[in-house]
């Protein structure tokens, strides 16, 4: 159930980057916005809008040494991309 409500509320890029951050943050590292923004040719205003609904989503959390995925979002990614 909460699967398929993800797959609905996520848009495209919003799914690419948490596959980025599942690849880039599974071993603790932080990843900051403008590293997205480069990667994904995306503006700071889209990088921002996906990061806020991937928060909402509990699937990333967000502090001053960047962007991480959560434990949720980990599980989640296991489920699509693994």
């Amino acid at each position: 159930m909460l699967l398929s409500l993800l797959e609905n509320t996520l848009n495209k890029n919003a799914d690419e980057i948490l596959q980025y951050l599942y690849d880039h943050t599974n071993n603790k590292k932080f990843v900051f916005p403008g590293e997205l923004e480069t990667e994904f040719g995306l503006s700071p205003v889209k990088v921002r809008n996906c990061l806020e609904d991937l928060k909402e989503a509990i699937l990333i959390f967000e502090s001053n040494n960047g962007i991480q995925i959560s434990e949720i979002g980990n599980n989640y990614a296991k489920t699509r991309w693994v």
